[in-house]
């Protein structure tokens, strides 16, 4: 990947790109130092594939999610153009996802008390009804719930339009689309907030039932081909 800066990279003159240490659908997560404060961070490069569609829309839009604030969100603390890319500046955080936290990739995993799913659910609505002021979340997924001492964290939302045509991240389509809306899957646009709705259902279905809603075909593809079979 030619567009990625490598290790030891100063970005803006402040942060300094230490190791990648993640890699996921929208991009790659590198570990840096910030080198005003001294303080790690995380700074994560979204796939050039994903800003075709326009790259200065694309920043916009990102800066304007650095307004959102709340508890139950992670920050963005800043967003930054790269040649050919750009990259969020992040709290660099060891939290649990939902998906270990619950251990909902092993077998025989026990199903999340009620109790549990109401903190869970009061949480995510705390997390939507601020991103909705501005928009849609569009990733809701237990890769995206973290657990913090005080509660669940939601990551922040960076809806990119063109996320399901992605090809270059193997086996990430097929754990996406049991979260992804119909309508996200179909590429109808725009996306609405019943698409994050819907990833909430499919959420909470997991952890209570202990295991994804539809093992196999997600709900979501099946949706899709009735809708095209009509």
């Amino acid at each position: 990947m030619d567009w990625l800066p490598k290790p030891g990279t100063v970005l803006v003159q402040r942060y300094r790109l230490e190791k990648q240490v993640g890699r996921g659908a929208h991009g790659v997560v590198f570990a840096a130092r910030d080198q005003e404060s001294g303080e790690i961070c995380a700074l994560k490069f979204f796939h050039p594939e994903l800003l075709e569609s326009g790259r200065k829309e694309t920043l916009d839009a990102l800066r304007l999610r650095v307004e959102l604030d709340s508890p139950r969100l992670l920050p963005i603390w800043d967003v930054i153009a790269t040649k050919g890319t750009v990259a969020l500046v992040e709290p660099f955080l060891e939290l649990l996802t939902l998906r270990e936290s619950a251990r909902l990739d092993l077998e025989g995993t026990d199903s999340m008390s009620p109790l549990e799913c109401v903190r869970l659910l009061t949480d995510l609505e705390e997390a939507l009804s601020v991103v909705h002021e501005q928009g849609v979340h569009g990733n809701v997924k237990p890769e995206n719930i973290f657990l913090s001492e005080d509660g669940y964290v939601l990551a922040h939302p960076y809806h990119v339009p063109r996320i399901h045509t992605l090809k270059w991240s193997a086996g990430y389509e097929r754990l996406q689309q049991n979260y992804f809306a119909p309508e996200q899957i179909l590429a109808q646009e725009p996306v609405t907030k019943s698409a994050d709705t819907f990833a909430v259902a499919m959420v909470v279905g997991e952890v209570l039932a202990g295991g994804r809603v539809k093992d196999g075909l997600p709900l979501s593809v099946q949706t899709n081909q009735e809708i095209n079979e009509k």
